[in-house]
Order: C-alpha cells, then structure tokens, then sequence
C-alpha cells in the first residue's frame, strides 16, 4: 500500500510539473504571437517587418505544438506532433537567418545578394530532411507509458538538430555583428532587440545541444526554452517601443566569420559541454547535468552581455585612469585606427560615416553627427551620423530655420563649445539639426569645428554621452584635434573632387577643341573655294574641282558629326590595307586651291600598310595647313614618301618662318599652344596621338628663319595598338 501511494504521490508531482510546463510554453506561444502582432499594427510596411512577423509566428506555432504534444498522453500522439514540429524547426533558421541579415542595415541588398546561396542552403536543406524523411526524424520506444515519454531521435531527427544548431549559429554571429557595427543611438535602438533575440536562440542552441548529446527530446527542457522565449519577447517587444524595426541604417564590410564573439562563446560552450558529458557518463551524475550545461550557456551569455555593454566599457576605461594612473585614452591606438579607416575613404558620405561612427566609439556619445559645409548654398548639408537617417536628416533640415550668418558664425569657431545653453541663433539651429534621444540623461551637446587652415568644412555635433558625463580638458583636445584630423581628411576629398572634375573637364575641352579644329579646317576650305567662285566659275574645270572640293567638306562634316556621338570613347583607329603615296595625293586633290604656296612631292616606294586613312589624312591635311600658314603664297612645301628598313617616312618641309628651338621642345605637341595668332594648338596634338595610335612617331626638324620640316615615321609591320585594337574588335 505504502508502495502504491508513493507511486501516485510521484505520479501526482510529475502531473504538477507537466501542467506548469504547459502553461508556461503556451504562455510563451502568446507573448510570440502578440510581438508579431504588435509587429504589425506599429511598424510601417517593409520586407523587415515582413520577416519579423514570419518568424515570430514560426516560434508562436513551435511552442503551441509542443504544448500539444505535453498535453498528449498517447504516446502516437506524441509522435505526431513532434513529427510536425520539426517541420516547423526546419523553417526557423532560414526565417530568422534572412532577418538578421536586413535588419538594421542600410546595405543589406548587396548583402542578400552576396549570400543568397547560403540563405537558400539553410531554408532548402533542413525542409528537404524534415518532409523526405519524415518517418525518420523521432520515434518512442514500445509500451513507454511516460505522461509526458521522452522522444528518441532517429537518424534524420539528429540530422535535423545539426543543421538547426549551425543555423541558429548564424542567426547569432549576424546579429552580433550588427550589433557590432552599430554606433551611437542606432547601437541604442538595436541592442534589446538583438540580446532578446540572442536570449531565444541560445536556450535554443541549449536545447539543440541537449538533444544531440542524449539522442533524445527531454519535455522536462520545455520550460528552460519556453522562459527563454518569454523573457526574449519582453525585451523585443521593448525594442519595437524604443523604434521602428526599419528605422536603423548600419553599413557593413567584410566577412562576419572573421573576429566573431559569439562564435567563440559557442564553441567554448560545445567544448566545455562536450567535456563535462563525458565526465557524466564516465562517473554518472545524469540526472543533473541539464541543469548544469544550462547554468555554463547562462554564464556565457552574461559574459557576453557584459562585454556588449557601453557602461561597462566606460566604467572599465575610467577605473584603469583613476586607479593606474594612465592617460583616459591610448592615443597611438587612436589615430592608428582612425587612419586606417579614413584614409582609403574618399568620397564623403563614407567618410563622414566611419568617421562619426569612431568618434562616437572613443568618447561614448551615441549620438555623433557630421554635417558638412555646403559651398554652393552657404548651408550645412548632412554627411553621416550614428544616430540620424538621412530621410531625418533632410526634415531637419527643410523644418528648422538657417540664416546666412549661421555659417558665417560657425566659420569662426576656433575650439570645441558646449552648445546646449547658448543662445546665439547658429547654436539654436544646431540644436534643431541634431535631436537628442534621452533628453537630460545624455549630457550637453557639443560642437566641434572640422576645419583645415583657416577654411571651414563642416561641423560635427555630439550629444546624448552613456551616462551623461560631463567632457574632461582632456577629452576637449581630443575633440578638437580629432576635428582638425577629420577637417583635413574632408579637404582631400575635395582636391580630389575637384581634380576629377579638372581632368573630365580638360578632357571634354581637348576632344571639343579637336572637332572645332577640324571645322575651321574644313571651313577655310569652303572659303577660299567661295572667294574664287566669282572669278573663276566660267572655267569648267574649275567648276568641277570647286565642286569635288565641297562635296569633300561636305563628307569630313558628316563625319564629325558621327564622331560627336563617340566622345566617351577613346582616339578609334580602323586599319585597312592602305597606300600611303595614294593618302597623300588624295588629301592633296581635296585642298587644291586652299593653299596658295606651291606645292612639290616626291613618291618613293613604299609597300602597303595597315593604315586608317581618314585618320591619316587629317594627319596631312594639318602639316600641309600649317606649312602654308607659315609660307604664305612665296613659299614651297615639299612632301615626300620612302622606305626606310621597318618604316614608312612621310616628310612634309617648308622654307617659312621656322619655329624657335625653345618652343618645338617644350610646346610644339602641347594643346592650346601655338604660334599663330588665331591658332588654338591642337592640330599638331592631335596628329601626334593619330600617329602613335598606328604605332609610329613623329621627328621634327626646325630653324627660326629658315623653315621646318616634319618626319612621319609609319611601321610597316603593324603591331602594338592597332593589332590590340583589331582583336578586340
């Protein structure tokens, strides 16, 4: 009798114990269900709020089947709805993995894109094995009339544990690096969110590992899981009152394998785990170990809690100033820091990210803001923050009122100034500019001027510290300095600016001055032409030349027109099995009557070349053009072609005025310089690049007083560029 009442007197607590674990997971299914639900009433529609949503639904349905199964006595029962939870833990990972990839970061596109195999791996893979072998996953041992039994494991169920527990690994190590990444007020915003979901998926990780390690579902762990997600809601649903889900911009770089805490935190925890399972089963113990692994998960994640924690640095930080008389900040660690994660930037959106991003790190306020100075408009413009988006920011600035002096005020500012009480209209629209978070927990605002020299780049604000500390003389010349460093790195970026613009803008002018060339060649030939008409338009052949002479300006217009559409290109060569004599006599048919000096040649042999002949015809056209410009009508030019080993000479001379020897050497192939009155000194430039383009040179020979004589060498044996050209074409 004492027997059997002691049976039922277990039997009776075991029913307690299963009874408040019930209550407990399906208290646990509501607070999931109404995040998501709270989810969905606050947020603004977004594909993070989206996947919030799914994956709190997928942890509501997790807990509610396993309350099902608790309160199922049948032990088929039982088997049936564990076969359907783990349906439901195949989906959590990839859920939960794609929403901690988007949340919180700015960048998080190019993030999907870079691992979309991956994300497609953890959804893919642990569904294939929970519905492909379904009869597989867990199976309960005959006549076991436990309340609730005990669920073994079959071989696909502890595979399903495996690709669970890397998943949720993931989930963790992603969440930890957002949270790492994360300055300022956005750490502020992120951080309960992140640690309520870590809270979660680490009594997970716990359960995952219990499974693995016993080959079996214990219903006693519902409770350590089922407390874990309530406590983990309570803070998420914290977050959600603290901010939006989307109203966080994080950028990332890099791998977040690499330097991950919570990837060391867990694989001590497996090997200190892993260790102690050993000992268990070697001396026994059994019945206490779960509690004992949870305790070791609880320790690393307080650990890890703490390490997180801006407090804790703060107090750690000053604690070592205080008591080892030490400098507050390691300065060589500072800049070494600071130039490495500046210097490559140039461009300044990034720059004033990264740059508001290590402020706020050094000094602890959550809230750094780097506004530049706009040039065009005398205002402020916003460069990057740890506690503004940019769609804020430009509210900010449409709202809050800015007068022209502002900046004229702010130009002057020589040291860092505290702008909290100030009344001067410049500090009352920095107020406006830079909100704070926790109004009279966060310290005073400051200011600090970036300037280079005496020029003013922008400003950059600071507010709401951890704990509101005051700012020490020390921590002002850092600013200040830290200001000047970053003054300087913003002046960079704009030489470099400006220097890109110079050299587009120099390049545009070169290309245009080129077709402006060529038309005013090709106009003083329609000119000449039309001076003669009147005197000459009776003689026939005049008539015909005149005729052959526009028909000819006419096509060289033509072309430059088709031309004008390829500015972006580079100098295009399209050799053919050209004639260089043939070239030559044929640009000289299209300028008869342009030049009136006489005009001598003198054709040699010269074999075939790989030539681009319209190209090579401005080539003449302009050495010919200068040669009469510089004879006038008493003058002679002579052009003449020979072979000479592997190359093709065509020499044009004069007997004009000759250029100075200072000249030809320092300015002769420079653009925009030239001799002639009205010239523009792009001729010879441009010749000289048709010219090399085919691979050749050009020599030049000349005598103040006694004419010039120019040497086109041309390679008879094509190589280099235009055999480069060729192929890619």
């Amino acid at each position: 009798m004492r027997c059997g009442g002691l049976r039922r007197t277990q039997e009776t607590v075991r029913g307690l114990e299963v009874d408040l674990i019930t209550i407990v997971t399906i208290v646990a299914a509501g607070c999931t269900a109404g995040v998501a639900i709270a989810s969905l009433y606050r947020e603004p529609p977004s594909i993070v709020r989206k996947l919030f949503v799914f994956g709190m639904f997928l942890l509501c349905a997790d807990h509610a089947v396993a309350a099902a199964s608790l309160y199922a006595l049948d032990p088929q029962d039982v088997l049936r709805w564990q076969r359907l939870r783990c349906v439901i833990l195949a989906l959590i990972p990839g859920s939960w993995l794609a929403f901690s990839t988007v949340y919180g970061r700015a960048n998080y596109s190019e993030l999907l894109r870079r691992w979309k195999l991956l994300l497609a791996a953890v959804v893919t893979v642990p569904l294939i094995v929970a519905l492909g072998w379904c009869a597989h996953l867990i199976k309960t041992p005959p006549g076991t009339r436990m309340a609730p039994p005990i669920v073994l494991l079959g071989h696909a169920g502890m595979t399903l544990q495996v690709f669970s527990l890397l998943g949720l690994a993931l989930v963790m190590m992603n969440l930890e690096r957002t949270l790492r990444a994360a300055t300022g007020t956005m750490r502020w915003r992120v951080k309960f969110m992140i640690i309520g979901l870590s809270v979660i998926f680490a009594a997970r990780v716990y359960n995952s590992t219990q499974a693995l390690l016993f080959r079996s579902l214990d219903p006693a762990l519902e409770g350590v899981l089922s407390g874990a997600t309530i406590a983990g809601s309570l803070l998420v649903g914290t977050a959600l009152f603290r901010s939006h889900l989307a109203g966080v911009d994080i950028y990332l770089s890099g791998s977040f394998i690499f330097h991950s805490f919570t990837l060391l935190v867990l694989g001590l925890y497996f090997i200190v785990v892993g260790v102690l399972a050993q000992i268990v089963s070697r001396f026994g113990g059994t019945a206490a170990f779960p509690l004992k692994a949870l305790l070791i998960l609880a320790a690393f994640v307080l650990l890890a809690l703490v390490v997180l924690s801006d407090r804790t640095r703060q107090w750690a930080r000053r604690f070592v100033s205080r008591h080892f008389r030490r400098p507050q900040y390691d300065y060589r660690k500072i800049w070494t820091a600071f130039a490495e994660q500046t210097a490559p930037l140039a461009d300044n959106p990034a720059f004033s990210r990264n740059a508001a991003r290590m402020v706020s790190g050094i000094v602890e306020a959550l809230s750094v803001t780097v506004w530049l100075a706009d040039e065009g408009r005398n205002r402020l413009a916003f460069g990057g923050s740890t506690s503004l988006q940019a769609s804020r920011a430009r509210e900010l600035v449409e709202t809050v009122p800015w007068t022209h002096g502002n900046m004229a005020q702010l130009a002057a500012l020589a040291d860092v100034v505290n702008i909290e009480r100030l009344k001067d209209p410049w500090a009352e629209t920095l107020r406006g500019y830079n909100p704070v978070q926790f109004s009279g927990q966060g310290g005073d605002r400051v200011c600090v001027p970036l300037s280079a020299g005496s020029e003013l780049f922008g400003i950059m604000v600071l507010g709401d510290r951890v704990n509101g500390l005051p700012y020490t003389v020390e921590e002002f010349d850092l600013l200040k300095t830290l200001g000047c460093h970053i003054g300087a790195g913003l002046f960079k970026i704009r030489i470099l600016n400006r220097l890109a613009e110079a050299r587009q803008m120099e390049a545009f002018q070169a290309m245009s001055t080129f077709f402006v060339h060529d038309l005013k060649n090709t106009a003083s030939t329609l000119s000449l032409t039309l001076q003669n008409l009147p005197r000459h338009f009776g003689d026939p052949r005049f008539r015909e030349d005149a005729l052959k002479s526009i028909s000819a300006s006419v096509d060289r217009i033509n072309g430059l027109i088709r031309r004008l559409t390829l500015l972006r290109e580079k100098l295009d060569i399209r050799p053919v099995d050209a004639d260089l004599n043939a070239i030559v006599s044929g640009t000289l048919e299209g300028l008869a009557g342009t030049v009136a000096a006489r005009i001598l040649t003198e054709f040699g042999e010269v074999p075939r070349l790989r030539l681009d002949t319209e190209q090579i015809q401005k080539v003449v056209t302009n050495l010919v053009l200068n040669a009469g410009e510089a004879i006038g009508r008493e003058g002679e030019i002579r052009l003449q072609t020979r072979a000479d080993g592997h190359w093709a000479v065509l020499t044009v001379s004069d007997n004009g005025c000759g250029m100075r020897t200072s000249f030809v050497e320092e300015s002769l192939f420079r653009p925009f310089k030239s001799t002639k009155k009205d010239g523009m000194g792009i001729g010879l430039f441009q010749s000289k690049m048709i010219v090399e383009a085919h691979g050749g040179r050009i020599e030049v020979e000349s005598e103040e007083g006694a004419g010039s004589t120019f040497r086109l060498l041309l390679p008879v044996k094509m190589g280099g560029p235009i055999e480069a050209d060729a192929a890619d074409r």
